[in-house]
Formats: structure tokens, sequence, C-alpha cells
């Protein structure tokens, strides 16, 4: 029997290279200073990496569409603040803020606020894909259905010890939940949120669990303060 020959060296060469070009990419850690363009930060981000924003306020370097989220998330991706509650994403009252079109999404310790838009939720709008958002103050958002939130994909959707307030919208001043979506809430306050219907929240047609929650001096007009399910 003869002996099976070594690998020559081109053979182990185009191996090797076939093996780096299949491989796929490691998930990287980037931080991103205070006041850079954090949606071309998230455009240029490769699916699983996590972005970790400095202290400070992130605003829009360009000027979207009023109905236009100006930070658009359609892969897994991680956006997280280096310090809870310090890294500040303004929409400066002109401006949809979030969009989670897709992927799995993870957003902690941001403070998201000053959205504005004539239709779907000015602070985050999920239509697609799961996220989960954790240790995130939502406030001071105006829309027409969701005015802080709007949830309609048929993914998990988290928040856990967030504060959605001082949010206002026609339907659903706090969060919109709608389209079959799944969503639990665990230890988050919602107040001071206004809308015709549902001034803390509105739920419709979705299954939606509270868990260690406060609603509270939300208003509605006309049907559900705190909340209104249809």
């Amino acid at each position: 029997m003869t002996a099976a020959s070594p690998l020559a060296p081109s053979g182990r060469l185009e191996l090797l290279i076939w093996a780096l070009l299949v491989a796929p990419a490691a998930a990287a850690t980037v931080s991103i200073s205070a006041g850079a363009d954090l949606a071309a930060a998230v455009a240029a981000a490769s699916a699983g990496d996590e972005l970790v924003l400095a202290d400070g306020t992130y605003r829009s370097s360009s000027t979207p569409s009023v109905n236009t989220p100006f930070i658009i998330i359609n892969k897994d991706l991680t956006i997280r603040a280096l310090n809870s509650g310090q890294a500040i994403i303004d929409g400066q009252d002109t401006m949809r803020i979030i969009g989670v079109t897709g992927g799995t999404v993870s957003l902690t310790g941001l403070r998201i606020t000053n959205g504005r838009g004539t239709t779907n939720a000015a602070g985050v709008e999920i239509s697609g894909g799961s996220a989960a958002l954790s240790a995130c103050s939502i406030n001071g958002n105006t829309a027409s259905n969701g005015g802080g939130v709007l949830v309609s994909t048929d993914g998990t959707v988290t928040f856990a010890n967030c504060d959605i307030d001082s949010n206002r919208a026609t339907d659903g001043g706090g969060l919109l939940i709608q389209n079959s979506a799944d969503v639990a809430l665990t230890n988050t306050r919602i107040s001071l949120n206004e809308a015709s219907n549902g001034g803390g929240v509105h739920i419709i047609s979705s299954a939606v669990t509270f868990t260690g929650c406060t609603l509270q001096q939300n208003v509605g007009s006309t049907t559900g303060g705190g909340a209104h399910i249809s």
C-alpha cells in the first residue's frame, strides 16, 4: 500500500485561503464618540456587532423625511450606552428616531427623546425582527400612532427596567402594540403619556404581559387613560 502524500505547500495555502473566505467575520465591539454620526455607524456595522455609545448627545447629520426614522436597524445588532442614561439620541423635535425592520436587536441604557412624526412612532418603531430594550428612557416623543413606541412585528419584543413617559399620540401615547405582536414588559414605568385612545398603552390583537410594571398619570381623552385593549 502506498502511503498518502502530505499536502503540498501550495495545497495548504489554497485551503487556508478558502477557510478565510468562507469563515464568518467575528463580531466587533465598536466605541462611538459623542456627537458621531450614529446612523452611519449603524449602517456600517456588521451583523452581530456591538456599538458602545460614549456619554453625550447623538443627532442626525442630515434631514430625513419626517416619516422616516433617521436610524434604521435591519440586522442583528446591539447598541448600548457606556453609562446607562448618559447616551441621548435626540430627534430635535423634527424627525422619527429609530426603526427596527429586521434582525435581533438589543438597545440598552439609551435615552431616546424629542422624536416627531406625522404617522408612526416617533421614538422607536419595531416593524420586523425581534428586539430587547433594557434600562432605556423613551420620552418626549410625538406621533399619530404610538408616540413613544410602536410594535407591529411578529417577533418577540421585551422591555425591562425602562421608562416610557411624556409621549403623545392619537393612539397609544406611550406604546401602540398591534398586528399579533408578542410583547413582555418587566419593571417598566409608563407614565405621563397622552392620547385619544390608550394614553399609556393601546393594545390591538396582541399578546402582552406586564410584570412588576407601573402605569400612572396617563391620559386617554376618549378611552383608556392607562391602557386601552381592542
